[in-house]
């Protein structure tokens, strides 16, 4: 895998785990982790509920025998007098009591006796004192709760994550139970101080409006406390504050004031890293002073509690010794009266009931712990699948990845659940192992897009590179070249390049061998002799002239520098310079497909002639040898070839043996008479087959007549 893919994996890996820690305690995975800490609760060993909790419920057949909700408060009265009578030990009411009863009619009743007082005769009067008692159902309801002495009230309260500014003033029976910041003992764990809030894995719930009971209701009760938030936000039923902030100070909740209530204490302790004490008896809390409390499971369709209506227990149907020494708790248990709540058991309850497992839960200890390194625990984890995910994955293949995704994902998920289940320990790593699962599914389908893309390219690699070989093959260079740039620069590829740029330097055209070699070097610096080969193509192309041009200095074809390859011309290969005319060189050549040694005659077309009359000596030049090759006579040369090659023609013929006779038309070197008549029988017969043909010669002259001295033969 190259640099580029490895890095691009490892910063597509960072981004999952950091979006992946953001989201721990927002959002899908919060909701993730809280789904999952319910079904932890499903496998949980069951566990027994305490047995001096019962709740009553103002339910359809209460709402049905007493009237319709609300009911006057007198009745609220009876049925605390009924339960202080059975030496209930805690009352705990879950009932709105914030809005006065009777008030205008309170208030017009009042007025109209105090206007008229003197008026009324002593009946009349006393009619009115009563029915203003009997209307005075907040006084009654009072007057009941002080002389009980053992009444808790539940505060509905607005809750929000985002602390509010300006809260109000609460009554002094709620303010006397602050506790202040200030008193909380030891130090908010290096959590706060060293991550930021933002990847927190839980937030505070504040109390943005608290709805507390009358004044008169209010003043007369042992305590009072929220209980319930709305709206109910995911986790807050699993994770119950004991603690809720309200400014600068906490207010204990109702759950927490029952359970102190039940061990006979008033008394609150709060310890970072710990918990809450009330009394001696500690319960352990999170970093935001929440209980995870266990939700106890029911059987038969029953609630785990003893519940009974409203209005049997007023009509005298329950036993009294039902409520002996129990924590009762009054609450709205009609569907149409109050919104049942999803429990993290997946079962709806009314709030008393709800109140009633997290108090269970309170006074026995059944609480599922947080302990601080838990948190740390989950940083260490979500530092290992990051790892994982950025530097690991990348480097295994599919299968491997896979199995080792699929084992860390087992192995986390039973942390979570055993842990939940048989040390009730909560370490919620269901977040953590999606950002796992969905880390590897996104890197998976990045590499399989990859490797999709990657196998194209190798095809398409592959078809450039047969393409350019074929052309290669044909002759067809600045084809060829295209097509190996456009292929995977491998060591077969650098060869047949390299090759290619060979052939340049045969084809004369030494700026595109330059190219060719350059753009070799760009892949591999040392690769064979192209650095050598780049400078001696370099000063070739300044210094060489190729054939005869207006002007110039005359010039072979053949390069006699080394390291340059010999010239080719067409398919033939030049060896050597034979001689020159007044129209071009023959030089000695071979055709490397089939060994053949050839004379070739070439004549310069570009350097001498331009426009028209470059077309018409192209012409001629092709048409005689056209003529020519049409002969076929033992004393006339044979061609195989005729071509141009870039601003060259030429003709391959039969390379003869031999000198020509200008030779042996000097004093010193005549030939004998014999064998110059011989010579001339020879040309003669010649002449007259090219006759034959329609062809005639018009240029004959010793110099165009070969002699082989030894055969005699021209």
């Amino acid at each position: 895998m190259d640099t580029f893919k490895q890095n691009s994996y490892k910063l597509a890996g960072f981004i999952i785990v950091l979006l992946a820690l953001m989201a721990l305690g927002t959002g899908v995975l919060r909701d993730l982790d809280w789904k999952a800490y319910g079904l932890g609760l499903r496998i949980s060993p069951p566990r027994a509920p305490a047995s001096q909790i019962a709740i009553i419920t103002i339910d359809d057949d209460s709402l049905q025998a007493l009237g319709d909700w609300p009911w006057s408060r007198d009745l609220l009265a009876r049925m605390v007098r009924l339960l202080d009578k059975a030496g209930a030990a805690t009352i705990g009411f879950t009932l709105p009591l914030d809005t006065p009863q009777n008030e205008i009619s309170l208030k017009t009743l009042r007025e109209f006796q105090s206007g008229h007082r003197n008026q009324l005769d002593q009946p009349t009067r006393a009619l009115f004192d009563r029915l203003t008692r009997q209307l005075a159902t907040d006084r009654i309801l009072a007057e009941t709760f002080r002389e009980s002495g053992n009444t808790i009230l539940s505060l509905p309260y607005i809750q929000a994550i985002v602390k509010p500014d300006n809260l109000p003033d609460l009554p002094v029976e709620l303010s006397s139970g602050f506790i202040q910041a200030a008193s909380i003992e030891g130090e908010p764990p290096p959590l706060y101080e060293y991550v930021p809030e933002a990847f927190h894995p839980d937030h505070t719930l504040y109390i943005h409006k608290l709805s507390t009971a009358t004044d008169a209701i209010g003043g007369s009760v042992l305590s009072m406390g929220p209980g319930i938030g709305k709206p109910v936000m995911d986790g807050s039923l699993s994770a119950r504050p004991l603690l809720i902030p309200y400014g600068q100070a906490y207010l204990p909740s109702f759950p927490l004031l029952v359970a102190a209530n039940a061990g006979n204490t008033s008394q609150f302790r709060a310890v970072h890293g710990a918990g809450v004490y009330y009394g001696d008896n500690l319960i352990e809390t999170d970093s935001k002073f929440r209980a995870l409390p266990f939700y106890y499971k029911t059987k038969d369709g029953l609630p785990a509690f003893d519940v009974y209506s409203f209005h049997k227990v007023l009509n005298g149907d329950i036993k009294p010794d039902a409520f002996t020494n129990k924590i009762v708790m009054i609450g709205l248990g009609s569907s149409n009266l109050v919104d049942y709540l999803e429990t993290p058991l997946g079962e709806k309850m009314p709030p008393a009931l709800i109140e009633a497992h997290t108090i269970s839960a309170l006074l026995q200890g059944d609480i599922i712990a947080t302990p601080f390194w838990t948190y740390w625990a989950r940083y260490l984890l979500y530092l290992l699948v990051a790892v994982y995910l950025i530097y690991l994955l990348p480097k295994v293949n599919f299968g491997t990845g896979l199995a080792i995704t699929t084992l860390l994902a087992v192995i986390f998920l039973n942390i979570h659940f055993v842990s939940m289940a048989f040390a009730s320990i909560w370490l919620p790593l269901t977040g953590l192992t999606v950002a796992l699962v969905l880390g590897h599914v996104l890197l998976g389908t990045k590499r399989l897009i990859f490797n999709r893309i990657e196998h194209y390219k190798s095809e398409l690699h592959k078809s450039n590179k047969l393409l350019g070989q074929a052309y290669h093959f044909q002759g067809q260079l600045d084809l060829a070249f295209e097509k190996y740039r456009m292929s995977q620069p491998d060591d077969e590829l650098l060869s047949l390049t390299y090759n290619l740029g060979l052939d340049y330097e045969r084809k004369r055209q030494f700026n595109k061998a330059v190219n060719v070699f350059r753009f070799i070097r760009m892949y591999k610096a040392n690769y064979r002799d192209t650095r050598d080969r780049i400078q001696k193509n370099l000063q070739t192309s300044h210094t060489m002239v190729l054939g005869k041009s207006k002007g110039e200095t005359e010039s072979t074809l053949v390069i006699a520098k080394d390291g340059i390859q010999k010239p080719m011309l067409g398919r033939y290969q030049i060896e050597k310079e034979l001689g020159r005319g007044a129209m071009g060189t023959v030089y000695l050549g071979s055709d490397p497909k089939i060994g053949r040694t050839v004379a070739i005659k070439t004549m310069p077309l570009s350097a001498e002639f331009e426009g028209d009359k470059l077309e018409e000596v192209k012409q001629r030049f092709f048409r005689e040898a056209k003529t020519a090759g049409r002969l076929n006579h033992y004393n006339i040369v044979t061609i195989y070839d005729v071509g141009e090659d870039q601003d060259l023609a030429y003709i391959a013929m039969d390379y003869l043996q031999g000198m020509d006779m200008s030779g042996f038309a000097k004093k010193d070197s005549l030939l004998k008479v014999s064998d110059v008549f011989n010579v001339v029988i020879q040309v003669c017969d010649a002449l007259n087959y090219a006759h034959e043909q329609n062809v005639v010669h018009r240029d004959i002259k010793p110099s165009n007549i070969i002699y082989d001295r030894r055969s005699k033969k021209p």
